[in-house]
């Protein structure tokens, strides 16, 4: 086929080109126009955008006083709005993409969840707002391993649905006088090292009612008010008393529309609340699977309990954690989405302790295949999330034994 010559003039070609650069340059004063400047006294929340110096940010999290221009990095609360992310490199002789290589961590480039921030595989640890002689700690002296940290606990008021937070005065005291002020500066440098940090709600003692609209009003509305006067990044369900999933699965999507797309969900049930889908816990979570971030099973004070495969299993064992986590991978729940939870010491629960090379064995079988001993997935379960640990202060009192062994295989999962 004949080259066919262009019979456009030059200049018209050039005021052409002209006139495209600056109906773009234009739009993106336009855009920025719309939008209020940053100030450095307002509160932002996750979703919210601003203009810096001509630029558009938009934040992560709860955020008041942190520059965009400062905070604009990987672990930063702002993001740039109008950055492009590079596309896949395409090769020319197949057509096919590459896609990122693994490191010798596990880790790969881009492995963040998009939505929430965080890591592609997680360490969740709680965090003791009161003393029960495991060591106590400050946000600060948690290890950034434990890239999400879970308060314990936010406790109901008076009022059905509404729940509460405060320090503990007695930690507070055995801290030399930790106080409100340190404990959100504290959660704003977790962020700047990559952590999380979310309000758990309820716990072994605690009870909290959403059973109705008015419930679950109320409890969306004290949380949020939670996670803007100290920057949580999300909520916790550790509701070990009964729970509604159709009233609970309401408030939390409520939440999710009012803090946006960033709020971090999970949920701790205990063995048995996730034996069948008929259960109140395992309603929950299909019912907010879309915004479910981690389902961390509390694999522990449990007894036997029956496997995925139907057979029987004990607690205190790989195939314990991998026959019971199956349950859940096989019955509607993402493996991103699971997270095996264990005690970090024997004094850390009642009964249900396994050393870590126990939790690292449940792992490595369910994510790469590998015999735990009798039981034996149906598939690999690749991305499964990792796991979850009561508590930090249980480890940090047994010389962070947990993390430092725990630690290595969760970043080398698939």
């Amino acid at each position: 086929m004949k080259k066919i010559k262009s019979f456009l003039p030059k200049e018209i070609f050039i005021i052409t080109v002209f006139l495209i650069l600056l109906s773009t340059l234009l739009s993106g004063s336009s855009q920025a126009a719309t939008i209020k400047e940053w100030n450095n006294d307002s509160i932002y929340i996750a979703g919210d955008r601003v203009s810096r110096d001509g630029i558009i940010y938009e934040a992560a999290w709860w955020t008041q006083g942190e520059d965009p221009a400062k905070q604009a990095d990987e672990w930063g609360v702002w993001r740039l709005v109008n950055e492009t992310t590079p596309k896949p490199e395409q090769r020319p002789e197949t057509g096919k993409t590459d896609t990122p290589k693994e490191t010798n961590t596990g880790k790969t480039t881009g492995s963040k969840d998009k939505q929430t921030g965080l890591s592609r595989h997680v360490i969740t640890g709680y965090w003791q707002n009161f003393d029960n002689g495991a060591k106590c700690l400050k946000i600060s002296d948690v290890p950034k391993e434990y890239n999400l940290i879970a308060v314990a606990f936010a406790e109901q008021c008076p009022i059905p649905g509404k729940v509460t937070f405060q320090l503990d005065e007695t930690l507070c005291q055995r801290l030399g006088g930790y106080n409100k002020k340190q404990f959100i500066k504290d959660i704003k440098s977790a962020r700047k090292k990559g952590q999380h940090v979310i309000i758990s709600v309820g716990g072994e003692n605690g009870t909290v009612s959403v059973t109705n609209a008015k419930e679950a009003k109320l409890f969306v509305n004290s949380i949020y008010k939670l996670m803007k006067e100290y920057g949580f990044d999300g909520v916790d369900i550790d509701l070990e008393h009964g729970i509604n999933a159709r009233y609970m699965a309401k408030a939390l999507r409520m939440l999710s529309k009012k803090a946006g797309k960033s709020l971090v969900i999970t949920i701790a049930p205990q063995t048995l609340d996730m034996q069948n889908k008929e259960t109140e816990y395992f309603k929950l979570a299909l019912k907010i699977k879309d915004i479910l971030t981690i389902a961390n099973t509390q694999y522990y004070n449990s007894g036997s309990m029956l496997g995925a495969d139907g057979k029987v299993y004990s607690q205190g064992n790989a195939d314990f954690l991998a026959a019971l986590a199956s349950i859940q991978l096989e019955n509607g729940l993402r493996p991103d989405q699971i997270g095996i939870g264990v005690p970090a010491s024997v004094k850390g629960a009642g009964s249900g302790y396994v050393p870590p090379s126990v939790v690292n064995k449940a792992l490595n079988c369910l994510a790469k295949g590998k015999s735990t001993g009798s039981y034996k997935p149906k598939k690999k379960y690749k991305k499964l999330r990792g796991i979850m640990c009561w508590s930090v202060n249980w480890d940090a009192d047994n010389g962070y034994k947990f993390l430092k062994k725990t630690a290595p295989v969760v970043a080398s999962l698939p």
